[in-house]
């Protein structure tokens, strides 16, 4: 996920992902088809493993508005550091795009029901 987020997906060579991963060219391609679909496998696992825990808690702390500050806040956070989402990017995969309209949505519903919560 690194190497996509910092290179690009687009961008990131094959013997970069290779290098990255450990795998070899053939293993990459017998388990994945392709760069694309190994990047499409780690924004799945990115989107459970970090999105979902995320949002998961955004919409079950009762604090109201101090809670979506703090989930910002954290946000700009990881930002300003380089450790951003990589999640803009999963929308132009139709394979990750309805789990990023999901996960939108739970963070959307989080922030409605923290709003009403004051």
């Amino acid at each position: 996920m690194c190497l996509f987020r910092q290179r690009g997906a687009d961008t990131a060579g094959i013997a970069e992902v290779m290098q990255a991963t450990g795998l070899s060219r053939s293993s990459l391609y017998a388990t994945f088809g392709g760069k694309q679909r190994l990047h499409v496998a780690a924004l799945r696992r990115y989107l459970e493993r970090r999105s979902r825990p995320v949002f998961d808690a955004l919409a079950a702390d009762g604090r109201g508005l101090p809670a979506i500050t703090g989930f910002f806040e954290q946000s700009v956070a990881a930002r300003c550091t380089g450790a951003a989402c990589p999640l803009g990017v999963a929308w132009s995969y139709r394979e990750c795009g309805e789990r990023v309209r999901v996960l939108r949505g739970r963070a959307l519903h989080a922030c409605a029901q923290g709003a009403g919560a004051r």
